[in-house]
């Protein structure tokens, strides 16, 4: 977590899964979202999270000096479920 707050701060983020590549320009301020849940799993008894949500509009300035938003080969999805680089 600590990293991934690091590479927030520096306004920009990059997740890689296989060849696939996700360039996350972030503005320097942010709506964050913070869920907690509780979910019933059956046999396997109450399944826990916590789930943080960042967002963003386009167009907004990042710290890094770019222009926030996201960087994608065209016409690719944004849906990349990986690990951060």
């Amino acid at each position: 977590m600590r990293a991934l707050a690091d590479k927030i701060e520096t306004g920009r983020v990059t997740l890689r899964q296989g060849n696939e590549e996700l360039v996350l320009v972030l503005p320097g301020q942010m709506v964050m979202e913070v869920k907690a849940e509780d979910e019933e799993k059956g046999s396997k008894g109450t399944q826990h999270s916590l789930e943080v949500e960042l967002k963003w509009w386009t167009g907004l300035r990042s710290p890094g000096g770019g222009t926030a938003g996201v960087k994608r080969p065209p016409g690719r999805s944004c849906r990349i479920a990986a690990i951060f680089a």
